[in-house]
């Protein structure tokens, strides 16, 4: 692996061993690697289940974001304050003549500024659910044994693979 692909790797925002999963917890690739030894433990010992296990890929993702140029809020003003105008124009507009407009010339393009800056303040703001997979690693059962033996030491002390509290 790069170390470009470790980065990404470590920068994901969620870790999990499923590339198609719906329901992203883990924050930890470690705690995700515990989480799975747990979901597996058993009356096995800690060695089957790691070999049993292995090689384990670990799947990174990371949220999306926004794109910078906002077009897609940008587009919603638009159409709403054409749609406004428009319907404004029939209801209450002059009939006869279109030289007679409901507003003062800078009105609108006013009032757009100022939408296309409260847009950009909520999107900002906003919390972004969606994630994609960014990147992967492959964990070898020596990795993994070794892994185990310093971050749930208490795997290693019993005969069997007893359920854990996961820490990191």
């Amino acid at each position: 692996m790069s170390e470009e692909e470790a980065e990404k790797f470590i920068e994901a925002d969620y870790y999990s061993v499923d590339e198609s999963t719906e329901q992203l917890y883990e924050t930890d690739y470690l705690v995700a690697i515990g989480e799975l030894i747990e979901d597996n433990c058993g009356p096995k010992a800690i060695t089957e289940v790691i070999a049993d296990i292995s090689p384990l890929r670990i799947y990174g993702w990371k949220r999306k974001t926004l794109p910078e140029d906002h077009k897609i809020g940008n587009d919603a003003i638009d159409s709403m304050l054409y749609d406004f105008e428009e319907y404004w124009a029939e209801e209450y507009g002059c009939p006869f003549s279109d030289t007679f407009p409901a507003w003062p010339k800078d009105t609108l393009s006013s009032v757009k500024e100022k939408l296309y800056a409260t847009m950009k303040e909520c999107i900002a703001k906003a919390h972004i659910w969606q994630c994609d997979q960014n990147s992967s690693m492959l964990f070898s059962e020596e990795e993994l044994t070794e892994i185990t033996k310093k971050h749930y030491p208490e795997l290693w002390e019993e005969q069997t693979c007893p359920r854990l509290t996961t820490k990191t």
